[in-house]
């Protein structure tokens, strides 16, 4: 059975398409067959997934009646199901919240990204609750200043509300932008930082990273 990977945060412009891309292709390198669902009518990862390089699987879904029986008949095919959503509330984001295994909330360092992704993980906990269903959620901080203070206040923020996140950062990387728009995986330095959240990710079994039989 499929893996469902949802990409959530309240507030727009956090980051959620760059960091499902590069997880997307990461995971695709290691031989997995990866799809992506989007749902935000922008279409950035289905745009990013469109250009040569990328090898990835993709569809759009903007009717949030037809997001279960799409992704019901996926799971039939793919090891991974990525879902990337537009930056607010929604019925199509609760849904991708609750048909998903992992749910993974981009922060940039700043006061409100840092706000929208604790109300986010609020979301996550109240349906998993709601549900009875244990749906894992970690915030992982992106595009983020190694230099400015702020990063190490929006951390000790998420920390003191006890709200799980990676140690693992996406810093800044112009790599970053320039996959976005051009396609294909991150590379040099941004491939670096890529892969220590990948790590993080498989250390606390938060992904699969084994292929189906």
């Amino acid at each position: 059975m499929a893996q469902v990977i949802s990409l959530v945060q309240e507030k727009g412009g956090a980051g959620k398409s760059t960091l499902l891309a590069v997880l997307a292709s990461l995971m695709n390198d290691d031989g997995l067959n990866v799809i992506i669902v989007d749902t935000d009518p922008q279409q950035t990862t289905a745009k990013w997934a469109d250009k040569d390089g990328s090898n990835i699987d993709f569809l759009t879904e903007l009717d949030d009646t037809r997001l279960t029986p799409t992704l019901n008949q996926l799971k039939e095919t793919y090891d991974v199901i990525f879902i990337d959503t537009a930056g607010y509330s929604s019925v199509m984001t609760m849904y991708a919240i609750s048909e998903a295994d992992l749910v993974l909330i981009p922060s940039k360092a700043s006061e409100p990204d840092a706000q929208g992704a604790l109300k986010t993980y609020q979301h996550v906990k109240n349906l998993s609750d709601k549900q009875k269903h244990s749906i894992k959620a970690y915030i992982v901080m992106n595009d983020v200043d190694k230099t400015a203070r702020i990063t190490d206040d929006v951390r000790k923020a998420f920390d003191d509300n006890k709200i799980p996140r990676l140690n693992a950062i996406l810093w800044s990387r112009t790599g970053l932008k320039e996959m976005i728009s051009e396609g294909g995986a991150p590379k040099g330095n941004a491939l670096s930082a890529a892969r220590e959240v990948m790590a993080e990710l498989q250390i606390l079994n938060a992904i699969n990273t084994k292929k189906r039989v």
